[in-house]
């Protein structure tokens, strides 16, 4: 029995102790896959975080931005309406139309994220409960009035003039003192607004500090030429990167007394902005109806159809862009841009602008003594108490030298931002309007 026994115990198969390599294989493989797949939620949700916080961070920016551009706008010493003969001259207000349009702007950008980035706003501002802080003169003052300038600046590496993907497209906003009373200081422009923060305006080689009364003739404003026979004395934009606080202005000099010269990052609002867009209310354009969708037209406007059937007019009014529906065509218009590029016909035909430009004027052109409209007969004839054209009475309108190059008010603004996170290719935009209509 025993021997039975022992036979059949010898005839068993002998315990396992470990694994065979098959099932080795297939741990190791099903291991892998879930390190794998933790790896990749947890890249997914690192990816999440990261978005996340640059929307954020983007919608922080963004938000700063805009409302220190609502709060400019809401401190404006100066209505944005063009101004009478009588009118006090209180500061100014100024938005300037680059050549490039929102609705054209795809034909100088191949890429689709960038918009009108071209325009430029400048207003003279009051804020009697926080003055504002410059400095001047190696040292730093203080004004309850500034005059204040936002623009663009891209720089263009390739020359191509298309904003590229790694191009930096940069927001900026100079706040210059308005402090009539600091003594004048001999610098060159470009030096002068290197190292210090105040409106001023160039004189017999000196730099002399404006008043607020002053910037409303344009050619003491920033970044304005003012020759005097350069009249209108438009803005030059290509001096506003030049004039950054900080920045060399092409001379090659630094900045004396200041070893670190560099301090861009004072005036720079937005670094990735790839839109900075100003549009009008115009009440007189009007939204067609096509295929189902509304469009805003203009009567200017190529694609323009009045056909009540095809293009029914849903509403009336909306914000465009200065020259709206007219091509940005540098040309003389008899003198002016008007309404829709219309020339106003009184306006003398000697001024070329070189963009479409909404201005608070200065009436002060009438009475200065200069011949705006080199009629070599008469000088200041729209304010001289004489009818000198015989129609209208005595310093009608007609009679004016000058005239602003849109004679009509602002009903309100319209302001978009729109900037680029590179990193997780996002885009955001924001936008604001301000109502100049009184309550």
């Amino acid at each position: 029995m025993n021997k039975l026994a022992s036979r059949v115990r010898s005839g068993m198969s002998p315990r396992r102790s470990g694994m065979t390599l098959i099932e080795l294989l297939i741990a190791v493989t099903l291991t892998l896959v879930i390190i794998v797949v933790m790896v990749r939620a947890f890249k997914l949700t690192s990816d999440e975080i990261g978005i996340g916080r640059a929307k954020m961070d983007m919608h922080n920016q963004l938000r700063t931005v805009t409302e220190t551009l609502r709060r400019d706008l809401q401190l404006a010493t100066c209505s944005p309406r063009p101004r009478g003969l009588n009118d006090e001259r209180t500061g100014y207000f100024e938005y300037v139309e680059g050549e490039e349009f929102d609705r054209n702007h795809m034909n100088m950008n191949t890429n689709s994220f960038v918009g009108d980035h071209d325009d430029v706003l400048s207003l003279t501002v009051r804020s009697d409960d926080k003055p504002f802080r410059g400095r001047f003169n190696n040292g730093f003052v203080e004004s309850n009035l500034a005059e204040i300038c936002w623009w663009i600046v891209h720089d263009d590496t390739n020359g191509d003039g298309e904003v590229q993907y790694d191009e930096n497209v940069r927001l900026y906003r100079r706040v210059l003192l308005i402090r009539p009373d600091l003594a004048p200081l001999t610098s060159p422009p470009a030096e002068f607004f290197e190292a210090n923060d105040i409106s001023a305006r160039q004189e017999a080689g000196n730099m002399v500090p404006n008043s607020l009364d002053q910037l409303a003739n344009r050619r003491n404003r920033y970044s304005h030429d003012g020759t005097i026979a350069n009249f209108p004395h438009e803005l030059q934009a290509n001096w506003l990167s030049e004039r950054v606080l900080g920045i060399d202005g092409g001379d090659g000099v630094p900045i004396p007394a200041d070893p670190n010269p560099n301090r861009e990052g004072e005036d720079l609002m937005l670094s990735d902005c790839v839109a900075f867009d100003i549009k009008i209310f115009d009440p007189n354009s009007e939204v067609a109806n096509i295929a189902g969708t509304d469009y805003l037209l203009d009567s200017n406007d190529p694609g323009f159809n009045p056909d009540p059937v095809s293009m029914p007019i849903t509403s009336t009014g909306g914000y465009v862009d200065l020259g709206f529906g007219v091509p940005f065509v540098p040309v003389v218009l008899n003198g002016w841009f008007a309404d829709n590029a219309t020339p106003a016909t009184s306006a003398p035909a000697s001024v070329l602008w070189t963009a479409n430009t909404w201005c608070s004027w200065f009436a002060g052109y009438e009475s200065d003594g200069i011949d705006q409209n080199v009629d070599t007969i008469i000088t200041d004839e729209g304010a001289n108490g004489v009818d000198d054209d015989g129609l209208n009475g005595i310093d009608d309108n007609a009679e004016r030298e000058t005239q602003p190059p849109y004679p009509y008010p602002i009903r309100s603004i319209q302001i978009s931002v729109r900037m680029i996170e590179k990193k997780t290719n996002q885009i955001l935009q924001k936008t604001i309007k301000e109502s100049f209509v009184p309550n």
